[in-house]
């Protein structure tokens, strides 16, 4: 019984309390600044969760299985996805990068258009484990760039970082990751440009 309530403790210390994302940020120097207006509009796809079935002992060779997920509260959802699109805004406002107005706002049109599309988000709940596949594109008259990530959150963990992280914690590498990527492209494209 004790064994029992000991698992039942440690596979519920891995699960987050909100699993909402928190604003990441970039926090690589870059080389570039641009005064150029810009949007940044948001397309989300699909969101998704895996489940899973596992054995938990209860007693000398006595097993009951346990299920798990999916979980679209831990899900990279269209909310946590608004979080990353604004947390890329105030980057690239910060960064002096591009200057982000809001889309249809009374400033006209912008110099620049940023497209990011979510086409696919999954969660994998055993490990606290997030894939991004987002698609970005950047037009400025009719010059223009895109690009496609594909962004695992625990590429690089080891095995034990990987078992001991939390649904937010996973969020935000998933988030971090994506962000470094798309700044260092958007910097690219601005020196080019």
């Amino acid at each position: 019984m004790n064994l029992m309530i000991m698992l039942c403790l440690v596979m519920l210390s891995s699960c987050s309390i909100s699993g909402s994302l928190v604003p990441v940020t970039y926090d690589k120097s870059i080389k570039v600044t641009s005064s150029k207006t810009a949007t940044v509009e948001l397309i989300s796809g699909i969101t998704g969760g895996s489940s899973g079935t596992t054995l938990m002992p209860v007693g000398m060779s006595i097993y009951v299985p346990v299920s798990a997920g999916p979980y679209p509260k831990f899900q990279f959802h269209k909310e946590d996805q608004k979080i990353f699109i604004s947390s890329l805004v105030s980057e690239l406002n910060r960064l002096g990068l591009l200057k982000v107005i809001e889309p249809n706002g009374s400033t006209g049109e912008p110099d620049v258009k940023i497209l990011v599309f979510f086409s696919q988000t999954h969660h994998f709940p055993d490990t606290q484990e997030y894939t991004l596949d987002v698609a970005m594109e950047m037009r400025r008259g009719e010059s223009s760039f895109g690009n496609s990530y594909h962004i695992l959150s625990s590429e690089g963990d080891s095995y034990w970082q990987k078992m001991n992280t939390t649904a937010t914690e996973g969020k935000a590498k998933a988030a971090k990751k994506l962000m470094n990527a798309m700044i260092s492209d958007i910097e690219k494209w601005v020196a080019a440009n």
